[in-house]
């Protein structure tokens, strides 16, 4: 009975994963040449410091020319726990450039981004683009709804 029930409870999550890789169907994205394929994040989602994020899958097209179904699997994983691992990310960057003293005046592009290419599948990155340094950026990364590492550069 209980391997049943495992059986079912593995079975129902196995189902919530793929209906919300669907809600994240390719069609929705757009191709854009410096992020790759791109969504808005609705802003009751999800704000970095106040500002509008994305989501951005860089690589890994599917077989209709978007994103591949692992990456919107990923996306997906990233997306429900968003709102907490925002909250995070501010702190770690915060925390990170506490010379600077960054704030939303100093920042753009917030996103969120799939690496196709990384073989953790619960790895993704939220992305902050400097305004004032062209190609600089901190990378905020996650595994699963879990802090793992901040990084920056170019």
């Amino acid at each position: 009975m209980v391997i049943v029930v495992v059986a079912a409870v593995m079975f129902y999550f196995a189902i919530m994963r793929h209906r919300a890789a669907n809600t994240l169907a390719p069609s929705i994205f757009k191709f854009d040449a410096e992020h790759g394929y791109v969504v808005p994040i609705p802003q009751q989602q999800a704000r970095f410091m106040g500002l509008p994020m994305f989501l951005a899958i860089s690589s890994g097209f599917g077989v209709q020319g978007g994103p591949a179904v692992e990456d919107l699997n990923r996306a997906s994983i990233a997306l429900s726990a968003l709102s907490r691992c925002v909250e995070i990310a501010e702190k770690r960057l915060v925390e990170y450039d506490k010379q600077r003293g960054i704030t939303a005046n100093d920042i753009q592009n917030p996103h969120v981004w799939i690496d196709s290419e990384d073989e953790d599948e619960s790895r993704w990155t939220i992305v902050i683009e400097a305004k004032d340094n062209d190609g600089y950026a901190w990378h905020i990364e996650f595994k699963g709804s879990e802090f793992h590492d901040i990084w920056a550069g170019s």
